[in-house]
């Protein structure tokens, strides 16, 4: 519902049938979406439904105050709920929070301090509610439940996972390359004379979702255990589906102006 109405609002009319298509089509859905014992599909969907329920609070101008409050408010608990779920999910939080300010800062958006201060200060209560809950259970403030030295990141893994990992990426994702094309497309319109406001929401908008997407996969292109020749598609992919969200928003926007650049004329 939240990736549905961030879409909508978005890219119009079918912009959210779109963006859900694509997010439930990619191999990665249908084989975790079942698999209740691994938290590879739940962060991804909360990722998702808080980035178009935030998607709809910013852009929605045209609501009263009071409701982008309440959206946004349930869009950052959505995200929230996914660091807690994966703490690595911090980076789309963090991503989140700075497309959030800059939004602020843009008088396109008309976005109240308040509503922005609500939705910061939900972030500091879920920080201090997972910091609570890891000295309780864990022992200790930044600690997880996996032994020490079992999770390790190093810029070593890099060159590896370059290596192994697009294939596997590819094959899970395919959808993968209308995102990419979709970036591609916008930076193109943007550097093209008279730019008008949907144009630069459009870069605005994917920015952020760039942000979201190679925050996730730059973090683990370090992760040193998926920088194995032998590892299958399974066992690597599933760290990188909480961007398809992001993706599914970017591979919309590419299908809807594909679709407006080539509609014939009406009778």
């Amino acid at each position: 519902m939240g990736l549905f109405v961030g879409a909508r609002r978005w890219l119009g009319r079918y912009g959210g049938a779109v963006a859900v298509g694509l997010f439930c089509s990619s191999g990665t859905a249908l084989l975790f979406a079942w698999r209740d014992y691994m938290p590879t599909f739940t962060d991804a969907s909360l990722i998702a439904a808080g980035s178009g329920a935030l998607l709809w609070a910013v852009l929605a101008v045209e609501a009263t105050a009071r409701r982008r409050t309440w959206v946004g408010l349930l869009a950052f608990a959505a995200l929230e709920v996914a660091v807690f779920v994966r703490y690595t999910n911090i980076v789309v939080l963090g991503c989140a929070i700075v497309a959030v300010l800059a939004a602020w800062r843009s008088t396109a958006a008309r976005l109240r301090g308040a509503a922005v201060a609500w939705w910061l200060g939900s972030v500091a209560v879920a920080a201090a509610g997972i910091v609570v809950f890891d000295t309780t259970v864990y022992g200790a403030s930044l600690t997880s439940g996996y032994r020490p030295g079992e999770i390790t990141f190093s810029l070593s893994a890099v060159m590896p996972n370059l290596r192994y990992l697009p294939l596997h990426l590819i094959v899970a994702m395919p959808m993968l390359f209308l995102g990419l094309a979709a970036i591609v497309w916008i930076i193109r319109r943007r550097a093209q004379p008279g730019r008008t406001d949907d144009t630069r929401r459009d870069v605005g908008v994917a920015a952020a979702l760039t942000a979201s997407w190679w925050s996730v996969w730059v973090l683990y292109a370090t992760y040193t255990w998926t920088a194995n020749p032998a590892a299958s598609t399974l066992q690597v992919v599933r760290f990188y589906v909480p961007a398809v969200g992001a993706i599914s928003l970017l591979g919309a926007w590419l299908i809807v102006n594909v679709h407006r650049s080539f509609r014939p004329p009406s009778w």
